[in-house]
């Protein structure tokens, strides 16, 4: 055995130098790769790390192994696909730390898996999802730097702090959508009011998407069942008014090119969206700024905003509610949306149509609201920017399944077996509103089922003895097809053809159509003056002419009515 060398023995004890040995087998490669095989236990059926303690223990002991062995570590982190190290640094640490840690990891060997989805507690995420919802801008930025794309998560709710959940539970129109919609990674910051984070992941980009909405099918089938939830519509839903309203301002000043971006099942526009929450404030703002009166300004269903607010209103649960509802609707026609706009979608209901047929359905919980929505859709008056008072009455027009106003609110009677205060709103839209007590929808179009008069309706119910009396009363009579007997259903309904799901009006030949001047969804006020007083003109002249030959002067001039 050969004596060693003089210089790696060690004074005192005579043996080699061990840490001199130590240190200077650590300088070759080859070598140190053998130890850290060893002591991590790798094997040819296991090509990763068994005993990643040992080798802890092995950098605790010599902190100068930890620059040769953590290149090791991190990329058999990547290489078992389980990912805890990146995991920890984004659900486990602060920001500084975290953006440390993600940087120890080879730029060329994580930029594949960046973008990662991991799955717990249902949810479904990546890890700007959570860098971003923790607020943690430096880990937030080196993502990015690392080319972390702005996917979609699933209940990301789910693996965030109570805090948040708590905070997300109180914004309950925000709430009717959740189901719907997939999470981007700017939605938590937005919620949370974290403006920096959200101003990180949007300005490079330029995008202003935060959430993608989901639906089994759409509900037009040409439509596609995916669209992207924008910072407009995620604002005007938001429950506390003056975050509403400053990230409604940032939307529309930031991004203007996503101003009429529909959203929904129904693909309405961002006013729709403002008109459901209720959102008085935000509704002011987009009709001051023009917004929400593009391509979508009537969804799918064929509702325009003020069809929309029309239904908001009537169903709303409180006073609050129903007082920011109606307020929404007088500033509506204010703006000249028009009252008397069928859907441009089946049935073709009118506004005043559309809150009748609340009446049977809920008028005990609902008369509230319902009394003051029809009642205001039939009393025209002036409004801010001169609504002209001498509209044509709507509440005889009917729909396409030969609904009346007055038909809603007889079944509503009749199934009560008797109902004063709805008898009491028949009467007076009988006698103040100009309601045809026999009117017959069967000669202006043939409905799929026959529509019975409102004589035959009370005659054939049971009890209801006020009502019958009242109909009699009123003058009301049988249809002449009900008194031949050939009231009997038709083979089919009528067929009008494919509707658009977004025309803003019914085509003029079109049998629901209005006149052309009240068939869009906005009143050309100035034009509908200038007709009126010509009207009244023609009809002043027209008794002067009568009463210098001696007649009555009781000649009825010309008038405008909604049909064509």
């Amino acid at each position: 055995m050969s004596t060693p060398p003089a210089h790696s023995l060690s004074p005192s004890t005579g043996l080699p130098d061990t840490l001199a040995v130590v240190l200077k087998t650590f300088r070759v490669p080859e070598l140190l790769h053998i130890i850290i095989e060893e002591l991590g236990e790798r094997n040819e059926q296991d090509m990763r790390y068994q005993s990643s303690g040992s080798l802890a223990n092995l950098i605790l002991a010599n902190k100068s192994l930890f620059g040769h062995l953590q290149g090791y570590l991190y990329a058999q982190d990547l290489d078992s696909r389980f990912f805890y190290g990146l995991k920890f640094a984004v659900l486990g640490s602060r920001d500084h730390l975290s953006a440390r840690i993600i940087s120890k990891y080879p730029d060329a060997l994580v930029r594949p898996h960046i973008d990662h989805r991991f799955e717990s507690k249902g949810a479904s995420y990546t890890l700007l999802h959570i860098a971003a919802a923790r607020g943690h801008r430096r880990t937030t930025k080196k993502l990015l730097g690392l080319g972390a794309s702005l996917l979609n998560a699933t209940n990301l709710q789910n693996v965030l702090s109570r805090d948040f959940r708590k905070k997300l539970s109180k914004e309950i129109e925000l709430g009717k959508y959740l189901h719907d919609i997939t999470w981007r990674p700017a939605f938590a910051p937005l919620i949370q009011g974290d403006i920096a984070t959200f101003d990180l992941l949007t300005k490079n980009g330029n995008d202003c998407r935060v959430a993608t909405f989901n639906f089994k099918r759409a509900a037009v089938p040409s439509e596609r069942t995916q669209c992207s939830m924008t910072l407009h519509h995620l604002a005007a839903i938001l429950q506390n008014c003056d975050e509403s309203i400053f990230w409604m301002t940032e939307a529309l000043e930031k991004y203007p090119w996503a101003n009429e971006f529909p959203g929904g099942l129904h693909k309405y526009s961002v006013l729709h969206f403002a008109i459901k929450a209720r959102n008085t404030r935000v509704v002011k703002q987009l009709l001051k700024s023009g917004v929400g009166f593009g391509a979508h300004m009537v969804d799918t269903e064929g509702n325009s905003p003020l069809h929309c607010a029309i239904k908001v209103a009537i169903e709303a649960n409180d006073p609050s509610e129903r007082a920011r509802s109606l307020q929404i609707i007088s500033e509506l026609k204010s703006y000249n949306f028009n009252s008397l706009m069928v859907q441009t979608r089946a049935p073709y209901q009118s506004p005043q149509l559309l809150a009748a047929k609340y009446v049977p359905l809920d008028w005990s919980s609902k008369y509230l609201n319902i009394k003051p929505v029809l009642l205001g859709l039939l009393d025209q008056g002036d409004g801010p920017n001169g609504r002209p008072q001498h509209l044509p009455p709507m509440i005889n027009e009917a729909d396409l399944e030969g609904n009346t106003v007055l038909g809603y609110l007889a079944k509503a009677i009749v199934e009560r077996r008797g109902c004063k205060s709805i008898e009491t709103l028949f009467k007076s839209l009988v006698t103040e509103y100009g309601a045809d007590i026999n009117q017959d929808v069967n000669i202006q179009f043939a409905p799929r089922f026959y529509t019975h008069s409102i004589k035959f309706i009370a005659d054939t119910a049971r009890s209801c003895s006020r009502f019958k009396k009242m109909v009699k009363d009123l003058g009301g009579r049988l249809h002449q097809a009900e008194i031949d007997g050939s009231d009997s259903n038709p083979a089919m309904g009528p067929n009008f053809g494919t509707d658009q799901p977004h025309a803003h009006e019914l085509p003029e030949q079109h049998p629901f159509a209005l006149a052309p001047e009240f068939n869009k969804p906005f009143l050309d006020v100035k034009h509908l003056n200038l007709m009126f007083r010509q009207s009244q003109a023609q009809r002043a002249v027209a008794q002067h002419v009568a009463a210098r030959r001696g007649g009555s002067g009781a000649i009825a001039g010309p008038s405008v009515g909604p049909r064509i």
